[in-house]
């Protein structure tokens, strides 16, 4: 992926020029998606941006482009226009200007094709099904990728050819040949030009945008990816009920399931295959000497990662008390933090290897429960879990950072395909959504879980004990996602499963940094080849840059980052105050 401009005359390395580290995104029409897409993705990223929404009777101008007190040094690294680069007709002369002097690349992340850029007249298209190839030529800024990708439903582009093959070089096109991507240079400016829409909703969208940002920003921008996928499986050692029919008789009749020893052999054997462990939250209430089940799973304890899911599963907000003003009162803090400790000191007596800060509540119940904050401190849990489809409970509740985690729609109350697509269809019938067979179903849920994959998000998924028996649906659902990741991304590339730990780790430093940004105490400028941080305040920094970049320091430089996507990258702390140099290799592809 490393694009860091060749030979030190580019402006970039020159010692009269600086430039910060920060995008600029000219903004479509308001709701425009493509513009609402770029902020998203520079938003998960990591990226500062400004946003601006220039007119004929407000252009851009120098004076909106380089800093008043120096003229020397720009405000921007790179620019992304949302829209059609027409759109902006009375701003481009000042852009232009501005780039050739500072050396800054631009981004028509949806423009039309032109003859001026060397393509012949469009013909306007549903780009659905296209297959889309990165070409040798687009594996520098793409090489993160595998190669070929389909683009799915819900996106519209432009098809033509190239007629100057001089002008414009194709980085993406489809298996006809048509370019997609591909970048112009003409009077000392560099342009990738995008001829088919995308969002943060659309999976080309999402694959692209990494690549899109390090090409214009030339391999060199605040901001970081990983793609990160874990999968948690509740309720364990308990049994789930099904419904029939999609409801719960209220006699109580409904039939349950638990796993058994052949559905963990089977769970085992799928991991060896697929080189992928579950996170497995117990209950231990519903374990016990002579039961075969909890037998083989404390057998194979370390085959799993174990999350704390209280002892007993039980309600932990509102309960019904008929002494209490209204009827019902919340469950006290002494009660919270008895299903908490207990549960862990039973695995910890099992020999079971589990965070003690790690906590996710039964249904994620309680989290509105007033004494749930006296109880995590007490139990000493840093760390809780929420489902990512209800209201935040906010980053942290009390002690605990808040995990989100993401349902799917492989139901608690299912564990046959037959339950599963009936349930499904019931659901989704008045939304015309339906799935007549699993592998149709599993398409659409491998698209939503990809989504939270490539869109740079580290929270987990989860599913239910009920799901790994019968037809093991949550097997097959993850098997499709670890292929979909491995089809798509390339070696360089890895997937990711960080723990509950792990996870609230990076979430804790995107909001310390976001709230740097927000406080403006960041600095960051490249300036002769050297990128110069300075914060007001002791912090990690995200950052991405060309491989053999290197901490500048006066003892010698020492290697920056780890290897990923093509780049390096990492979390950099700077002490508050200091100025930290990360001095950036010459010579590496344009």
């Amino acid at each position: 992926m490393t694009t860091w401009p060749t030979g030190a005359g580019h402006p970039a390395h020159s010692p009269h020029l600086r430039v910060d580290l920060r995008v600029l995104l000219l903004a479509g029409p308001e709701g425009d998606s493509t513009t609402t897409g770029w902020e998203e993705a520079l938003r998960r990223t990591g990226t500062p941006y400004d946003l601006r929404r220039p007119t004929p009777e407000t252009p851009l101008t120098d004076a909106d482009l380089v800093h008043a007190a120096d003229v020397r040094h720009g405000r921007y690294q790179a620019v992304v226009a949302g829209t059609d680069t027409s759109t902006f007709w009375d701003s481009l002369p000042a852009l232009a200007a501005y780039r050739r002097r500072f050396g800054v690349r631009l981004l028509a992340a949806y423009e039309f094709p032109r003859a001026v850029a060397g393509l012949a007249e469009p013909v306007g298209t549903d780009t659905e099904g296209l297959t889309a190839r990165v070409t040798a030529a687009g594996r520098a800024a793409f090489g993160y990728l595998r190669g070929e990708f389909t683009i799915g439903a819900g996106g519209f582009g432009y098809l033509t050819r190239v007629e100057d093959p001089a002008l414009f070089t194709t980085y993406v096109e489809t298996a006809e040949g048509n370019p997609l991507l591909g970048v112009v240079e003409r009077d000392g400016l560099e342009d990738l030009l995008v001829l088919l829409d995308h969002d943060q909703w659309m999976l080309h969208g999402l694959l692209l945008a990494p690549g899109l940002l390090a090409w214009v920003t030339r391999g060199c921008h605040l901001g970081l990816t990983r793609y990160s996928f874990a999968c948690h499986i509740d309720d364990v050692f308990l049994a789930n009920t099904l419904a029939r029919d999609g409801e719960f008789p209220e006699d109580g009749s409904a039939p349950t399931v638990r796993m058994s020893p052949a559905d963990v052999e089977a769970v085992l054997a799928w991991q060896e295959r697929h080189g992928f462990v579950l996170d497995l939250a117990y209950n231990g209430t519903g374990a016990g000497d002579g039961d075969p089940l909890t037998e083989v799973l404390l057998h194979h304890r370390g085959a799993f990662r174990w999350i704390n899911h209280t002892w007993s599963h039980r309600h932990l907000g509102l309960v019904a008390d008929p002494g209490a003003t209204g009827g019902l009162r919340w469950v006290d803090a002494a009660l919270l933090t008895e299903e908490i400790v207990r549960n862990r000191e039973w695995a910890r007596a099992a020999g079971i290897d589990v965070s003690p800060h790690v906590l996710v509540t039964g249904a994620h119940s309680g989290l509105d429960n007033p004494n749930l904050p006296t109880a995590l401190r007490a139990a000493g849990i840093s760390v809780i879990a929420a489902d990512a489809s209800h209201p935040s409970p906010g980053p942290a509740l009390g002690p605990a950072t808040t995990v989100p985690r993401h349902p799917t729609n492989v139901y608690t109350h299912v564990s046959s395909w037959p339950e599963q697509l009936a349930d499904y269809n019931r659901q989704y019938a008045g939304e015309g959504v339906t799935a007549g067979t699993p592998e149709e179903f599993l398409a659409a849920e491998t698209a939503i879980v990809l989504r939270h994959v490539l869109g740079n998000d580290p929270s987990p998924t989860f599913a239910h004990q009920s799901n790994l028996t019968g037809d093991r649906l949550a097997l097959a659902l993850v098997e499709r996602v670890l292929q979909g990741c491995a089809r798509l991304l390339g070696d360089s590339t890895p997937l990711r499963s960080p723990s509950m730990d792990a996870v609230a780790e990076e979430l804790r430093r995107r909001r310390r940094w976001n709230a740097a940004l927000a406080d403006g105490v960041v600095e960051a400028v490249l300036h002769g080849g050297v990128l110069h941080l300075r914060t007001g305040v002791h912090l990690e920094v995200p950052l991405t840059a060309p491989a053999g970049s290197e901490v500048l320091g006066p003892g010698g430089g020492h290697r920056f980052g780890e290897d990923y996507a093509g780049a390096v990258s990492g979390w950099q702390p700077v002490p508050a105050g200091e100025l930290l140099r990360i001095g950036l290799p010459v010579g590496a592809a344009a």
